[in-house]
């Protein structure tokens, strides 16, 4: 809350200079509209670290690492075809 506080006094006295503007009210509003959009987002903390591609990545990389090399036709059969396509392209792959 200061922070937002601190940001909106640089911003008058930016605003309030002796000399004249080239800017018209409807720019001075965009900037004004900018800049609270601009600290909203840098100072909110809802937004994590984590990238959802990162988390993604780790999903599959555990995927991978928990095949097994041997599969029983039984099990290949009953799989969906996106599993049975990894399967095949791991075993062309040893």
């Amino acid at each position: 809350m200061f922070k937002k506080l601190k940001i909106i006094v640089v911003f008058l006295v930016l605003l309030s200079a002796k000399t004249s503007q080239p800017l018209n009210i409807f720019e001075i509003s965009l900037i004004g509209i900018g800049v609270g959009f601009v600290s909203d987002q840098y100072f909110d903390s809802s937004i994590k670290r984590d990238n959802i591609t990162e988390k993604k990545a780790k999903v599959l990389n555990k995927y991978y690492k928990s095949n097994r090399s041997i599969i029983s036709s039984k099990n290949f059969y009953t799989l969906p075809l996106q599993e049975k396509l990894l399967v095949l392209e791991q075993l062309e792959n040893f």
